[in-house]
């Protein structure tokens, strides 16, 4: 028996210390996000390719930067009333002057700028409180003022202006909550595009209940809860209308893409902007998204105020990477105000500065992009050499191993894509893969199985029969039984089985110590184990004294917490007694968790619901089985029980509340000793 438990012993540690290296993420000049939404560096996928100086084409602060059939136009803030086009290679190639009935045309604020196919332009003029519209050369041609049917209340401040195919008109409003202002062709006001919805927060439910006991004119008051409104909008050529939001406080919809019918397509469970800043002093702190462009393959570049960081996704919102920064030098940022694509390149203004600076794609963003756009423009074979070339600069770019797997997935090798998508950790798409490849399998070995499976379970029958014919069949009698026979019984007939094995003593300590240390074992199994579908736990995060105290150390607090009680309830059980019951009733609980990890091995996503179905039925029938076991060993009344269970879940809250009340004391006892001795120490060494 010794050998027994040494053996056990040597199990349970080896359990607890599973032999796994991961390394720790990082976070370098560029980054992006694991599955676990902690920073993880990657190699650069941008590189400066030149800084332009927009002195040099006469424009002092750079408003707005657009790429429109391989020209880059900038336009020129304050009342310069000019914009620089540049060719492909970022030579001056014009100015455009404004102009109105041939004489020059001030400018006050211009904060936007929209080039149409035909090569007019918009202009939002913040300052001017209007949208112009010029020919390619610069001339005036039409004036848009605040609409005069439609928009009522607040102030009309254009920061951004674009046009669809129709020609419709969208423009960006400083200050106006209701969404983009629409108009036609003609300029006349049709509606308010892309309105957001208030973010429901604990505040806003507060609030809107309270409103419900106040008076109109504390209503009046109060305060009102506004949607966030859009800092930039842009267009994509297939007409898809972009925005992102600029407040820091925003945690939802920071960034969109809109349809014709202003529905958000890139709505569900994405997130968008830096994911760790974390919430101080009742302030949500994420990225401030300042503006947007989207290049002719789809992807999607937002650029942050707060960090002046760029975050590129693909056209679907996934995220790519995170690159850029605060700084004066290559690929940072003084004061970034837009950012544009031209083409494979990023072009970014800083108005600090005063320069354009323009990015081209690394080795390794080139292959991340191709590996990208061929997947989605349907070319999964084809994709798989480039996702294979950026994993060779970074091994653990989790992208690249899903992109991978979905190439492979839809060359129906759904084995080979279970591991890309077990080395991405991406849930959803390795449950598909193994849905099909299970289903193939099962195919394929359906008719030896079920053969085998016959023949096994008529061999079966026939020995059964055999031998009850030779031997006969013996009926259990619990009082000549073993105590391993009462485990068993108690297991199905608990009020029977506890009642029997209290009046003949064949309880165990050794056989409850053995069961309370399975269900140690079978936690710890079931949190490095469990089926990679429906593990979300990480190895580096598993602490063994931690699972040794909600395990062994709550149960031993419950069972103290039962014994002490059954004094004031007339209970005639003992401390050994309870323990022994009770981890008797644990054995549904551990077979719950043993069988949950063992169909987590070979249920997809979608049947996980079996799962907790077991796990429910499991922990039900521990508890109930508990409850029944101590009313017999304490040969309490139903109504008894019932109060005494109350009182010792009661008391174990009571104990771990002054646990944690004595640990708090203690590391601030601690700090004051250590802030005395170091005023000590202090005060020896500059004399008191």
């Amino acid at each position: 028996m010794k050998k027994l438990i040494a053996v056990l012993v040597l199990i349970l540690v080896f359990a607890a210390f599973p032999m796994q290296c991961l390394a720790a993420p990082g976070a370098g000049k560029a980054y992006t996000y694991d599955h676990n939404n902690e920073a993880m560096a990657v190699p650069d996928p941008y590189e400066t390719e030149k800084v332009l100086n927009c002195g040099d084409y006469g424009i002092e602060g750079p408003a707005d930067v657009i790429y429109k059939n391989g020209f880059v136009y900038v336009l020129g803030s304050g009342d310069a009333s000019l914009a620089a086009v540049l060719d492909s290679n970022f030579n001056l190639s014009r100015k455009i002057v404004f102009t109105k009935n041939g004489e020059p045309y001030k400018t006050s604020e211009p904060r936007g700028m929209w080039v149409n196919d035909d090569g007019t332009l918009l202009i939002a003029d913040r300052g001017k409180k209007l949208v112009f519209k010029t020919t390619s050369e610069g001339e005036v041609i039409k004036e848009y003022g605040k609409p005069d049917t439609g928009i009522s209340g607040g102030d009309f401040l254009p920061l951004k202006v674009l046009s669809d195919r129709l020609g419709r008109i969208y423009i960006l409003s400083e200050g106006e909550y209701r969404g983009m202002i629409r108009l036609d062709s003609e300029g006349e006001f049709q509606n308010f595009y892309g309105s957001k919805k208030v973010e429901i927060t604990a505040s806003v439910l507060l609030d809107t209940l309270w409103s419900n006991f106040t008076t109109d004119e504390q209503k009046e008051r109060s305060k009102r809860h506004l949607p966030v409104e859009y800092s930039w909008i842009t267009a994509d050529d297939k007409g898809f209308i972009y925005t992102v939001s600029g407040s820091a406080s925003a945690r939802e919809d920071t960034l969109t893409k809109l349809n014709s019918s202003g529905n958000n397509v890139l709505a569900g469970s994405k997130r968008f902007g830096d994911y760790n800043l974390g919430n101080f002093m009742g302030t949500w702190y994420s990225t401030g998204f300042t503006s947007v462009c989207v290049d002719e393959n789809g992807f999607i570049t937002t650029l942050d105020k707060t960090w002046k960081r760029l975050f590129q996704y693909s056209e679907e919102g996934e995220l790519l990477y995170i690159f850029g920064g605060e700084g004066s030098g290559k690929g940072t940022f003084g004061e970034a105000g837009t950012v544009a694509a031209a083409g494979d390149r990023i072009v970014v203004s800083d108005t600090l500065y005063n320069t354009l600076t323009v990015l081209k794609p690394t080795s390794f963003g080139s292959a991340v992009r191709e590996g990208t756009s061929l997947f989605e423009s349907g070319l999964f074979k084809e994709s798989i050499e480039p996702w294979q070339k950026a994993l060779s600069q970074c091994g653990n770019y989790e992208p690249a191993y899903i992109g991978i797997g979905k190439a492979l997935h839809a060359d129906k090798q759904y084995k080979e894509a279970m591991e890309y998508f077990k080395m991405g950790y991406s849930k959803e798409d390795y449950s598909l893969s193994f849905a099909r490849y299970k289903a193939a399998v099962m195919r394929s070995a359906f008719a030896p199985v079920m053969t085998v499976a016959l023949a096994v379970a008529v061999i079966v029958f026939a020995a059964v029969k055999l031998i009850r014919k030779r031997y006969g069949s013996k009926r259990l009698v619990l009082d000549s039984s073993g105590k391993i026979s009462y485990l068993f019984y108690c297991v199905l007939h608990p009020a029977d089985g506890f009642q029997e094995m209290r009046y003949n003593k064949k309880s165990s300590l050794l056989i409850a110590n053995i069961l309370m240390a399975l269900c140690f074992f079978a936690t710890v199994c079931d949190f490095h184990y469990r089926g990679f579908i429906f593990n979300s736990n990480s190895p580096q995060n598993f602490n063994i004294f931690s699972t040794l105290a909600v395990t062994v150390g709550l149960a031993f607090v419950f069972c103290l917490a039962n014994w002490l009680l059954s004094t004031f309830f007339e209970g005639k059980g003992k401390l050994k007694e309870v323990w022994i019951y009770f981890c008797y009733s644990l054995v549904p609980l551990i077979a719950s968790i043993i069988i949950g990890i063992t169909l987590s091995q070979i249920l997809t996503l979608e049947e996980g619901m079996f799962i907790n179905y077991i796990s429910v039925i499991g922990a039900g029938w521990t508890v109930i089985s508990a409850a029944v076991a101590l009313g017999q060993l304490h040969q309490y009344s139903f109504k008894r029980n019932i109060a005494s269970l109350f009182c010792s879940v009661l008391g174990v809250a009571i104990v771990i509340f002054l646990i944690f009340l004595f640990a708090n004391l203690f590391m601030q006892f601690g700090d004051f000793i250590g802030s005395v001795v170091s005023e000590l120490l202090y005060r020896s060494e500059v004399g008191f």
